[in-house]
């Protein structure tokens, strides 16, 4: 997860697009809870302190919880198809990331089991409801991006599962890695397509201002352009026509 992350930032720096960040964040997130729920974190820091391992593991799953939506809108490109998606997803985000952080002062051996399953149905909700608009609609790559959400869907629930009594810490820790590692992985693949299809609409829109769309004949526009070109490549070589 940690190199997935480096990996995001760096395909943020090369292709010069924000959205990469999800998948760096996304991946940070899930290593950060993977040491906090193991138990590693009060190890690094050299604590052991029962205050620090539940501050630490109620932080790290309440924002891996509050940034599914982020990260699902940012995997469907909701920012150009739907913009109160994007708003809601960046409001819920942004909203339930900072009352988990107010609530940290409270002794949340209490609280955990009442906050963090709100958290995580809320999140749930907002995603999986984006995600069928965009199935609805039939968004380009949402089809592609849904593999994604749903493991990253898992990959949230299974923590809980395990904090609940349900399964083992352990196991529910290494399947919710493996869940986000291949999550980020789809979420990569359909960013890149999304980066080479913005390119390749670019590169059409100005092919076809010059042509007809239809008959791929040079347009008006297209036309006083070769004009002007060869008028000047004729003065440059003192070549002169009737």
């Amino acid at each position: 997860n940690l190199v997935l992350a480096a990996v995001g930032l760096m395909a943020a720096l090369n292709f010069r697009r924000f959205g990469f960040l999800a998948i760096s964040l996304m991946t940070l997130l899930m290593a950060l809870m993977v040491f906090t729920n193991s138990g590693l974190a009060g190890v690094y820091v050299q604590t052991a302190s029962p205050e620090f391992n539940d501050q630490s593991k109620f932080l790290t799953n309440t924002l891996l919880c509050v940034a599914f939506p982020w990260v699902t809108a940012v995997a469907l490109s909701q920012r150009f198809y739907s913009r109160r998606w994007w708003y809601l997803a960046l409001a819920w985000t942004a909203l339930a990331a900072l009352a988990g952080v107010w609530f940290m002062q409270y002794p949340l051996r209490n609280l955990t089991l009442t906050l963090v399953p709100f958290v995580l149905l809320g999140s749930l909700l907002i995603a999986l409801a984006m995600l069928g608009n965009a199935l609805l609609r039939a968004q380009t790559l949402a089809a592609s991006a849904a593999p994604g959400i749903l493991l990253y869907a898992v990959a949230l629930v299974v923590p809980l599962a395990a904090y609940l009594g349900y399964m083992q810490n352990d196991f529910a820790v290494l399947a919710a890695s493996l869940a986000t590692l291949m999550a980020a992985l789809v979420f990569l693949h359909v960013m890149v397509r999304q980066h080479r299809q913005g390119r390749m609409v670019m590169a059409r829109a100005k092919t076809s201002a010059g042509r007809d769309v239809l008959t791929g004949l040079l347009s008006r526009q297209g036309f006083e352009q070769v004009l002007a070109k060869n008028v000047q490549r004729m003065h440059a070589e003192k070549v002169f026509a009737a």
